[in-house]
This record gives C-alpha cells, structure tokens and sequence, in this order.
C-alpha cells in the first residue's frame, strides 16, 4: 500500500510553495488552484514507488494540468547526495519560479529535502542571509532541513552562481 502524507502545503516564500508530494488528481488540483505552474521534484523512483507513483505517468499528468514539472532526484537520508544535488535543485526552483510565476517544491514528506532546497534557494537566489533562510522556511512551515549539508554546501559553492 502506497504512503500518504497530509497534503499541508505552505508558502515558504514569495511564489514559492513547499509540501509532499502530489500524489493524486485532488492533490494536483489543490496546485492548480494556488495558482502553481511549475513544479521540482526531489523525489527518486523509489520513494515515487512508495507513493504509487511513477515519474513518465506524474509528469504526463501534471503537464496536461499545465504544470511544468521536472526533476532533480536526491536520494533521502543521503547527506552526500544532498549536497551533491542541491546546487542543480536550488538552481531549477529559480527557474521556476521565473517570470513571477508560482513553483511547488516537493520531496515525498515535505519535512527534510524540499525546506533544505528551499533554504538554499532563498541564500543564493534571493540574497537571503543563510540564518534568515532558515528561519523563515522553519517559521512557516514545521520540518527538518540538514543545516549540516547547508552549511558545508554554502561555505563550499553555494553563493557563486
């Protein structure tokens, strides 16, 4: 039986939407109507598997819903590939939130992966001091980012672009 998650979706920043994954049509419809247009997955094909989900039917789905989605797969519980994938999700989040549009940043839970993304595009992206990041993200939404992999990531590379 696929995981559910309660599909609590909050508004981290300005246009910029973190949560669960989106694992049925109510879920995507939920976007819709907050106005999403674009979307960045974390998730990797196992945890889609673990939500019933498969990334070609996911993304046919939201395409046709007329949600640019893609994905930058990061393994959960991996600080290693966190920080090696974080620079390629922080930077697809600023793509997708170009041109003023709304983004809808999701690992499977919405607890770890997408508020340490979301941290970090908000440090690199929207010159948003890495403390202040962290405040704001974990102010408005209850979860768990890896301070650890965001500062050795920011000290690393994180602020060139």
């Amino acid at each position: 039986m696929p995981m559910e998650y309660p599909f609590e979706i909050h508004e981290v920043a300005d246009r910029l939407w973190v949560g669960p994954c989106p694992s049925s049509p109510e879920r995507i419809a939920t976007l819709r109507r907050a106005g999403v247009v674009g979307l960045v997955s974390v998730q990797t094909d196992e945890d889609l598997a673990s939500c019933g989900m498969a990334w070609p039917l996911m993304w046919r789905f939201l395409m046709a819903q007329g949600i640019n989605a893609e994905r930058h797969a990061i393994v959960d519980f991996d600080d290693r590939a966190l920080l090696d994938g974080l620079t390629r999700a922080v930077d697809a989040v600023a793509g997708a939130l170009a041109g003023d549009r709304v983004a809808y940043l999701h690992c499977t839970a919405g607890i770890n992966r997408s508020p340490t993304v979301a941290i970090g595009y908000l440090a690199r992206h929207r010159g948003v001091d890495l403390d202040a990041a962290w405040t704001q993200v974990c102010g408005r939404r209850r979860c768990a980012p890896n301070r650890g992999v965001l500062d050795r990531w920011w000290a690393g590379q994180g602020g060139r672009g």
